[in-house]
C-alpha cells in the first residue's frame, strides 16, 4: 500500500514502460469509508476514472490509450442496463486538447454507448477562443457520433454537476463526493505533469 492507505498505482502510463502499473488500478477516494473510485488510465497528460455511474475525464492532451480506458470505463458502468454518465475536466490552457485521430477514437466510444448515457459534461474554466474550440470540438463529436444524450460545456465544476445530476433519472449522484474526488484527480494529474516537465528539463 502507499501513501494515504491507497493501491499502488503511481507506477502508470504515465511513469512505467507499459507493464502491469500501466492497466487498470483501484484507489480509495481521500476521505475515510467513502466508496472506492477506479483509476482506469493515468498517463502523461490524461487521467480516466470511475466513481458510481460516471466517468471520470481529466486531461491536457487526450491519448489513445486514455480513449480505450474510457470505452472499458463505460462497458462496465452500463452493463445490466445500468444508465452512465460522464464528466470531464479540460486543464490545457489554450487551444484545443484532442487531436483528429483520438477525436475520432472518442466518437467511436460516444456512439457505441450514447444509448446507455443519461449525459456528458465538459468543464472549461475561463472564456474565450480556448472555450470556443473545446465548445466546437464537443459539438463535433456530439453530431458526428449522432448521440442520443446531452451534452453541455461549463465553465465551472459546479454548474456542471448540478446539470449532469438533472440527467439522472433518479437523481443518484454524491455531489459531494464527486467534487471531492474531481478535486484529488485534477491535483494528482497537475501534480505528475509538473514532475514530468521538470524531469524532462534535467540536464
Amino acid at each position: 500500500m502507499s501513501r494515504r492507505g491507497l493501491v499502488d498505482s503511481d507506477r502508470t502510463d504515465a511513469e512505467g514502460s507499459g507493464g502491469p502499473g500501466s492497466r487498470a488500478a483501484q484507489e480509495r477516494t481521500p476521505t475515510k469509508g467513502t466508496p472506492a473510485y477506479d483509476v482506469l488510465h493515468v498517463g502523461r497528460t490524461d487521467l480516466v476514472a470511475c466513481l458510481g455511474p460516471c466517468l471520470i475525464v481529466v486531461s491536457h492532451t487526450i491519448t489513445l490509450a486514455a480513449v480505450e480506458a474510457m470505452g472499458r470505463g463505460l462497458a462496465r458502468l452500463t452493463q445490466g442496463q445500468q444508465l452512465a454518465c460522464s464528466l470531464s475536466f479540460v486543464e490545457r490552457k489554450s487551444g484545443p486538447s484532442t487531436a483528429d485521430e483520438e477525436r475520432d477514437a472518442i466518437t467511436e466510444v460516444v456512439r457505441k454507448h450514447t444509448k446507455s448515457m443519461t449525459g456528458a459534461a465538459v468543464v472549461c474554466e475561463g472564456t474565450g477562443f480556448r472555450a470556443t474550440a473545446v465548445r466546437s470540438v464537443v459539438t463535433s463529436i456530439h453530431m458526428a457520433s449522432h448521440s442520443s444524450h446531452p451534452s453541455k460545456v461549463f465553465p465551472e465544476t459546479q454548474a456542471a454537476l448540478e446539470w449532469l445530476q438533472s440527467t439522472r433519472p433518479r437523481g443518484d449522484l454524491d455531489l459531494a463526493l464527486l467534487t471531492e474526488s474531481t478535486n484529488a484527480l485534477r491535483a494528482r494529474l497537475s501534480e505528475l505533469m509538473a514532475r514530468t516537465t521538470a524531469t524532462d528539463l534535467m540536464p
